[in-house]
């Protein structure tokens, strides 16, 4: 008995085969951007100078899907504990959030603490300085680890040289206490804590970072 299959038209082989290089070189400009920052950019934001992790950030890949990041109107005010009656806390400008679309792969701790960009933050609205958010700018968030203290970082970087960097101290977690978690995707969300607006992202294969609070940390 001899086995027949079916013929493909041409046309149908054609598009079949565009769509396989279309998704080929998708994956190859997916798996580009998890390759480390030059070391001459990671040098030098070491030593205070962030020009060069500005240009760098420029040239990433975020992810723009829905559900990756988020949007909201962050809240303001100085006295934002729930339970106090003279809380003056309001909601403020719209500020988007978006992950770096390869930051979740990150392999290991050694490798994040030498210095990564993990997601920026936009808004068309006021400004929100503690988070060095500004109109018709983009932010950036690069976290590393401090050579002098010894602690974990997050620098949020405006792409304006006359905006000087926000540090706050970073905080890095496994990304869920009952056992491993390995992420399939980037991650970026606005959470709030008792007191403050804070952000959330994606940054290992299998961990996330998070806004410590606001400190000497240089």
């Amino acid at each position: 008995m001899s086995l027949r299959f079916p013929m493909i038209p041409a046309a149908a082989a054609l598009a079949a085969a565009a769509l396989l290089q279309a998704c080929r070189v998708e994956r190859d400009e997916y798996a580009g951007s998890l390759a480390p920052p030059p070391e001459s950019v990671r040098a030098a934001a070491a030593h205070g100078d962030f020009a060069g992790v500005v240009a760098y950030a420029r040239t990433l890949p975020y992810d723009t899907l829905h559900g990756s990041g988020d949007r909201q109107r962050l809240m303001v005010g100085t006295r934002c504990a729930p339970w106090s009656k003279d809380s003056d806390c309001r909601y403020g400008p719209l500020v988007t959030i978006q992950p770096e679309r390869d930051a979740w792969r990150i392999p290991d701790t050694l490798d994040l603490a030498r210095g990564r960009v993990v997601a920026r933050l936009t808004t068309a609205d006021s400004s929100y300085a503690k988070l060095n958010v500004w109109p018709s700018d983009t932010t950036y968030w690069w976290v590393d680890r401090s050579r002098e203290s010894g602690q974990w970082r997050a620098v949020l970087l405006s792409s304006r040289p006359e905006r000087p960097p926000v540090f706050r101290k970073a905080l890095w977690h496994p990304s869920e206490r009952g056992g491993p978690r390995v992420w399939r995707q980037a991650i970026a969300r606005f959470e709030w804590s008792d007191k403050d607006e804070e952000l959330w992202v994606t940054c290992l294969i299998l961990g996330c970072c998070r806004l410590g609070d606001p400190g000497e940390v240089q």
